[in-house]
């Protein structure tokens, strides 16, 4: 019973619990911030992986795109036109849906590019009104 008595038992004691009190709460707290960067860092994953699923489309489409104005401009075949014009349907659409779920928000150069492909996609020019000089410089080569 001397012991519960003593003051040095209680100051012992005391500091034991306010050790452990800041402890829990140091603890309490990384824990929390390890759930919020656990979630900023799956938020991240998962933007980068739609920005990666977003680039192989555009590759694709970049790809028909060419394809279709070059199978025009070689041959005036106007069914060579037909993966452009899909393409180009589809860009716009790619395009639309990147910029209203703010893909490229966090990157400067992202962004750039976004609207330098909405350019090129909005343009209203029209590959078989410029194909006519080019098919004949091409044919005219031929001969």
């Amino acid at each position: 019973m001397k012991l519960l008595s003593s003051a040095l038992f209680w100051r012992i004691l005391l500091s034991s619990l306010l050790v452990v009190a800041v402890l829990g709460f140091g603890l309490n707290r990384a824990a929390s911030s390890h759930e919020e960067l656990e979630s900023q860092f799956d938020r991240l994953v998962q933007h980068d992986l739609k920005l990666a699923d977003d680039a192989e489309v555009l590759l694709r489409l970049m790809s028909d795109l060419e394809t279709g104005k070059r199978g025009y401009l070689l041959n005036g075949d106007r069914t060579f036109l037909l993966p452009y014009n899909n393409a180009r349907r589809d860009l716009e659409g790619v395009l639309a849906e990147a910029q209203s779920t703010r893909l490229f928000e966090d990157s400067l150069m992202l962004n750039k590019r976004y609207e330098s492909a909405s350019r090129t996609s909005g343009s209203t020019t029209s590959v078989s009104r410029k194909s006519g000089r080019a098919i004949a410089v091409i044919r005219s080569t031929r001969s």
